[in-house]
């Protein structure tokens, strides 16, 4: 899942689905000084087979440069 978005100010919501048989927990990881600007919500949780789930960033930048995010889904499964 790889998407780029330029965003003054903004929320922006991704479709997250687990096609997978087993349960699964996940959690967004947002390294170092951007972990401040922007904020994802559930940051971590467990996502049940085949549930489809949306997952929102907020992004409020401090002042008007560019900005490079990266953020990183970390999931393991078997959650039971």
């Amino acid at each position: 899942m790889s998407s780029v978005y330029s965003y003054n100010i903004g929320v922006v919501s991704f479709k997250v689905v687990m096609p997978l048989s087993n349960v699964c927990r996940f959690a967004w990881k947002i390294p170092g000084a951007d972990a401040a600007i922007v904020k994802v919500e559930p940051s971590m949780g467990t996502i049940l087979p085949n549930e489809n789930q949306f997952h929102t960033f907020a992004f409020s930048p401090n002042d008007e440069i560019k900005y490079v995010v990266r953020a990183k889904l970390f999931a393991v499964g078997s959650a039971q």
